[in-house]
């Protein structure tokens, strides 16, 4: 096994682009699984719908993207019924890029949030996550990021328990 990899997930959807409404870019989730592709007891897995919705602010040089996803669950697998209650019904983000017009450095600070219950109203049974991800050389595909986690449901395997995680990492792309 890869450590400290816990579980995959898989999330194959199916949506549909509804289009740009008032600055707004709209998704309708059709069909969306997320299964973390496991068997028996620790088998973990739901099926939803959603409506996401999608949008950026310019200010002068830096950008606000703020997005929100909607979500009813359904076909929720045996081993896990509750897990509804603490993934919830919607997520969001607000994320500022390049907010710092001192530098010439690209970068962007993220938050995302996911409170659970049936409402999406129990903080205390989610989670959220805040980013930062810098570009030291503007033209180059090479990044750094940092990532706090708080709260519950970073794994389908283990969604109840509570986790508190910092992570560094960078990223290549080819």
């Amino acid at each position: 096994p890869s450590s400290p990899v816990l579980d995959s997930n898989y999330n194959p959807s199916l949506f549909y682009y509804l289009g740009n409404f008032d600055q707004w870019d709209i998704n309708i989730g059709a069909f969306e699984h997320i299964s973390n592709g496991k068997s028996g007891l620790d088998s973990r897995g739901t099926n939803m719908s959603y409506l996401h919705f999608f949008r950026t602010i310019d200010l002068k040089k830096a950008k606000v993207d703020i997005a929100g996803k909607l979500f009813l669950s359904y076909m929720v697998s045996d081993s896990n019924q509750e897990f509804v209650y603490y993934m919830g019904i919607w997520t969001g983000l607000i994320r500022f890029r390049n907010f710092l017009s001192f530098t010439n450095i690209d970068h962007s600070i993220e938050l995302r949030v996911s409170p659970g219950g049936k409402l999406g109203t129990d903080f205390s049974n989610g989670n959220i996550e805040l980013g930062l991800k810098i570009r030291p050389i503007k033209k180059s595909r090479f990044d750094f990021y940092c990532q706090y986690f708080n709260g519950r449901n970073e794994y389908l395997l283990d969604y109840k328990q509570y986790h508190q995680a910092l992570r560094l990492g960078m990223s290549l792309e080819l």
